[in-house]
């Protein structure tokens, strides 16, 4: 895991701004209480919160082209801004053979997937809770 990936997962759960490089993340308040947190690669989101703590995760929309001019399913930059995120709840992410593997089971990254609902200050050394609780798209 690199720097601006742990930097941008600290970010996102202590519910504050951040930006470095291509990432970002954007945290919206409302009364002063974190309403909306997203996590930002190359202006696409690939991971939000809600305000009632669920936490999603996507490839953002973007699949890369590898070499020999197959489709990847999640670029290794994305795998691993992720997989910071992800770490908290014991989630993890991997590609083999130009498939993308949710804990050990194929996940369609193009369709966010919820990976916890635990709120982010108490996520510490928590399992992962939840990955059938799919939606198609942000908005």
């Amino acid at each position: 895991m690199g720097k601006i990936d742990e930097l941008a997962a600290e970010a996102f759960f202590e519910g504050r701004n951040f930006k470095r490089g291509n990432t970002e993340v954007k945290v919206y308040l409302e009364l002063d209480k974190v309403w909306f947190r997203e996590l930002i690669l190359h202006g696409n989101t690939i991971a939000i919160q809600t305000f009632d703590n669920w936490i999603y995760i996507t490839n953002g929309g973007y699949r890369p082209i590898d070499r020999w001019g197959n489709c990847l399913p999640i670029s290794v930059t994305t795998k691993n801004r992720l997989n910071a995120l992800g770490a908290r709840f014991g989630v993890k992410i991997h590609v083999s053979k130009r498939e993308a593997y949710l804990n050990d089971t194929l996940w369609d990254a193009e369709h966010a997937v919820a990976i916890s609902n635990i709120p982010a200050r108490k996520t510490r050394g928590l399992q992962y809770k939840a990955h059938n609780h799919m939606v198609t798209n942000f908005e």
